[in-house]
């Protein structure tokens, strides 16, 4: 499997596990934990608040510390806060669950999109396309599959852990993905094949 196909299946799966965690599920978790309506929308909302703060600087950090080591934590992020919903019982620390959870979006999403634009320079439209495609059909089918999950277990626990799982592959993914080559080494190699071009000489 190569890194595109990988990193695409990976945020496909990432996406899924964590919208079932997200809807239908978690307003009718925190509303059966004695959260009033105007508090559910808070919660509901808290992750995508961590992502509009945290995603400029995932992205800036990214390029200091690498693309992998950023998606690494990122999907640490969405496998593991699933595990602690369980052990959740008021709305207060449901909500800062919430905005832990979101961290995973707020460093994968902006990480993994530079990523498969910096793995080659031809095609780049059509990959960020297929990786933004992919991201919504696992937001998609999160929803419908955690709405089922509940629907004929019963149990949240068991809904919670369900969208851990499909978050840990990506988990483990991310730590076996090559390192993309950077701009300077990309043009650094292209000096240096235009350098040893120049130095071939025809055979008459």
């Amino acid at each position: 499997m190569n890194a595109f196909i990988a990193i695409v299946l990976a945020s496909l799966l990432s996406r899924l596990g964590y919208q079932m965690a997200r809807s239908p599920v978690l307003p009718i978790f925190a509303a059966d934990l004695g959260a009033l309506p105007e508090l559910i929308g808070v919660i509901v909302a808290a992750s995508t608040i961590t992502g509009v703060f945290f995603k400029l600087p995932s992205g800036a950090l990214s390029d200091v510390l690498g693309r992998k080591r950023m998606m690494v934590l990122g999907a640490v992020f969405f496998a593991a806060p699933p595990f602690l919903y369980p052990l959740i019982h008021d709305p207060w620390s449901l909500l800062a669950l919430r905005f832990v959870h979101g961290f995973a979006t707020a460093i994968f999403s902006p990480v993994a999109s530079a990523y498969v634009a910096g793995l080659s320079e031809t095609g780049r439209g059509a990959r960020l396309g297929w990786f933004s495609s992919a991201n919504d059909v696992g937001a998609t089918a999160g929803p419908l599959v955690g709405g089922f999950v509940l629907y004929f277990t019963a149990s949240y626990s068991v809904t919670f852990f369900s969208s851990a799982r499909s978050a840990c592959s990506p988990c483990l993914w991310c730590c076996c993905y090559p390192k993309p080559i950077g701009l300077r080494a990309r043009l650094r190699l292209s000096a240096r094949e235009r350098r040893n071009s120049g130095r071939v000489s025809p055979r008459c």
